[in-house]
């Protein structure tokens, strides 16, 4: 699931955007409701090698790219209408490695002096799979069954009573086909051989 392969085939085709409305669903609870989407193009590389290496750069760099594609001039003035942009990472790697219970961050552009929020319609949501520890059966929330599933995958077997299986099901739905066609495919393999 975490891989690019993976994250599409969940998440980025649209048989499957149900599951991804559910995950922004659970991620955005009281800042925003996502009703419908559509897909539009995914892939955001960095310029330079380096800059795929580097998260903040690359969220910041990735951010403003879609904000000035997706930037309307309004009729008069200098006005712009700008939708809420949400730059998601699920990371594989800890942001800080001295802090290792942090395992989600939830970053907006704000003033130092007063802490107050200058820009409401950018956020920053990262995910941090290393530092997510908790055991199957303390899952509090629908973003703590999403970064198990995300960080578990390959272990569970879709029976779980901790898992939400309205929003789940449909992922076990298509591990289990993919599992059944690739058992199809390596009888057909064994036969022929």
């Amino acid at each position: 699931m975490l891989s690019d392969f993976g994250w599409k085939l969940y998440f980025g085709r649209e048989e499957n955007k149900d599951n991804l409305i559910n995950l922004l669903n659970s991620l955005l609870e009281g800042e925003h409701v996502v009703v419908d989407l559509s897909y539009s193009n995914v892939e955001e590389d960095g310029d330079l090698p380096y800059d795929r290496k580097v998260i903040f750069d690359r969220g910041v760099s990735y951010t403003s790219r879609t904000i000035s594609r997706l930037t309307k001039k309004a009729t008069a003035g200098n006005n712009y209408e700008l939708p809420p942009v949400y730059f998601i990472a699920v990371l594989g790697f800890r942001l800080d490695p001295l802090n290792r219970a942090k395992y989600y961050y939830s970053a907006k552009i704000f003033d130092e002096l007063d802490q107050e929020v200058l820009y409401p319609k950018l956020s920053y949501k990262m995910f941090v799979l290393p530092n997510f520890i908790k055991p199957l059966s303390r899952l509090d929330t629908i973003i703590d069954q999403w970064m198990y599933l995300m960080k578990h995958l390959d272990e569970l077997d879709g029976s779980s009573k901790y898992l939400d299986k309205r929003m789940l099901s449909r992922i076990f739905i298509r591990l289990n086909n993919m599992y059944k066609a690739d058992e199809r495919s390596l009888n057909f393999f064994r036969i022929e051989i």
